[in-house]
């Protein structure tokens, strides 16, 4: 990147693009929130599973602001305006016959911000596997 050259300003949890993949769970529920110190409005794609829009704060002030009513129900593109805070909540499955970990992308669905990276990976890990409680399993006589 030249020095002249702004570089991306939109977060991902806290994250700037490229620093810090993200490592979500089979079959679990996640709130990822989306930063935009930018002036553009940036449509955020993600690979994999879509989304619910929860909703956006803008910053410093105040109340959250509910989706929009084209934007209720599940989405595999968000907007996500400048100057917000933009919360969405993702339920992470791997398609059938797949077995994590598996790798995928969410990025910015505009190409030319795409092309330069605005975009991050994620790698998806085995569930979580649950421990049988002590004296709750069958005992063979």
């Amino acid at each position: 990147m030249e020095p002249e050259t702004e570089g991306w300003w939109l977060n991902l949890n806290a994250a700037h693009f490229g620093q810090a993949p993200e490592y979500p769970r089979a079959g679990t529920v996640e709130d990822w929130v989306f930063v935009n110190m930018t002036m553009d409005t940036h449509p955020m794609h993600t690979h994999l599973f879509t989304h619910q829009v929860i909703g956006r704060v803008p910053f410093a002030t105040g109340p959250m602001l509910p989706p929009t009513p084209d934007e209720r129900g599940f989405k595999d593109t968000t907007k996500v305006n400048p100057g917000t805070f933009t919360i969405v909540r993702d339920r992470i499955e791997l398609p059938a016959g797949v077995q994590a970990p598996q790798s995928y992308v969410y990025h910015c669905h505009i190409v030319e911000h795409e092309d330069n990276d605005m975009m991050q990976s994620f790698t998806v890990l085995p569930r979580y596997r649950r421990r049988a409680r002590p004296g709750s399993g069958r005992r063979r006589s």
